[in-house]
């Protein structure tokens, strides 16, 4: 592929991008990602392109970390390429590897893949980050029968992890070092070491929440006559009243609900737990209300809520979700400046307001879904002097 080939198949990709609907942050984004791509082949006096050429330009884009081997980045550059060759692309994800491991490194992978799908019921996340600190390693040069302590405590101080919830990096980490303790190393690594260097990113004392007025604000500046606008109400109503995990919402799928005895059951993504709860009004309304009127008709899926846009299937992750309700709040002009505003914490704010209605600690925990009592009470702040400001009748009925 030459570049001259793919500038000049640059306005037929844009017009096809549009055609497909692609929204405009993602458009604009796909756009930036190309052109830049071919400011660096001028720079660089660069007239064809390859695998060793593209590979070398997310490197020295976005550095040896993460960000050069995530799809959001390469894709863009990938799917202007696919139609430079082909006149179209393919609308999904191509599974191409973004990596390039050494046969021992990636001959250990396979392994500690194996290792983790007789383990863990999502397996790939965990397998990303063993992925990462192999490449850290083979950067180093070093073997894996030498890898030591160190490396792993060198590695969480590097910029693309730490952009990450360190702590989440850290368990995943844990499990590597098993596996490699268990199967790979004669000298066996000292977890207690590893994991007790440094410092942790402790909970901080108030957990992010809104008020009464502030969630009232975020549900009633919602246009609920558009389709985007049922849906994300139908999903904000389920955390706000029920506090449902983000990752249980969006794995709701038609048979958890029971629309005649007006209850929902599921088992819950996180602890794998049943889960039982009333469907009140606040809730039921605004999700028959999207099933009717705004879910895709004629897709075969089980799962309540579907993508905005075409191929319509389910949220594999809640960080789409995040970012429209990141979008909405800043939208509406809530200072969110100091505080987290994903979906977490409406659900903080339920836990929140019943505490401060005085609800029995082990009720919250089960309306929650919690294990038990002591992780309800390292989850709520018990800031009695703050909640009192919080003060609202449970479930909360907005008047619209």
């Amino acid at each position: 592929m030459t570049l001259k080939k793919l500038k000049q198949s640059f306005n037929g990709f844009n017009k096809l991008m549009i055609r497909k609907q692609l929204n405009k942050y993602t458009l604009k984004f796909t756009q930036e990602c190309v052109i830049d791509f071919f400011e660096y082949c001028n720079k660089s006096n660069i007239k064809k392109i390859s695998d060793n050429i593209l590979e070398r330009y997310y490197i020295d884009k976005y550095g040896k970390g993460s960000k050069a081997l995530e799809p959001k980045y390469t894709r863009p550059l990938s799917i202007a390429i696919e139609y430079a060759e082909k006149g179209d692309y393919s609308s999904t994800r191509l599974n191409r590897k973004k990596y390039h491991l050494n046969d021992e490194y990636e001959k250990c992978l396979s392994k500690y893949f194996y290792y983790l799908q007789h383990k863990y019921k999502n397996p790939k996340s965990i397998k990303w980050v063993g992925t990462l600190f192999f490449l850290y390693l083979q950067n180093k040069a070093k073997k894996i029968s030498d890898v030591e302590e160190i490396d792993f405590i060198d590695f969480l101080t590097q910029e693309d992890i730490i952009r990450n919830s360190i702590d989440t990096i850290r368990v995943i980490l844990k499990m590597l070092c098993i596996f490699l303790n268990e199967n790979e190393l004669d000298k066996k690594l000292n977890l207690d070491f590893i994991f007790t260097k440094g410092k942790y990113k402790h909970r901080e004392k108030l957990l992010s929440y809104f008020s009464v007025d502030e969630i009232r604000n975020i549900l009633s500046s919602i246009n609920i006559k558009s389709n985007d606008g049922k849906q994300l109400y139908a999903i904000l109503s389920i955390i706000i009243y029920l506090g449902f995990r983000i990752g249980d919402v969006i794995n709701l799928k038609i048979n958890n609900i029971d629309f005649v005895n007006n209850k929902i059951k599921i088992i819950q993504t996180k602890t794998q737990r049943p889960l039982e709860t009333p469907l009140i009004d606040v809730v039921k309304y605004p999700i028959l209300d999207y099933i009717n009127d705004s879910r895709p008709k004629n897709v075969k899926s089980d799962y309540i809520f579907l993508t905005r846009k075409a191929p319509y299937k389910n949220y594999k992750t809640g960080s789409s979700i995040y970012t429209i309700l990141k979008t909405h709040i800043k939208k509406i002009g809530i200072d969110c400046s100091n505080r987290k505003v994903g979906p977490h914490a409406l659900r903080h704010s339920l836990a929140t307001n019943m505490l401060s209605n005085n609800t029995k600690i082990e009720v919250i925990g089960s309306i929650l879904g919690h294990s038990s009592s002591n992780v309800t009470r390292a989850y709520i702040s018990l800031d009695n002097k703050n909640l009192q400001s919080l003060s609202l009748e449970v479930p909360y009925v907005l008047s619209r």
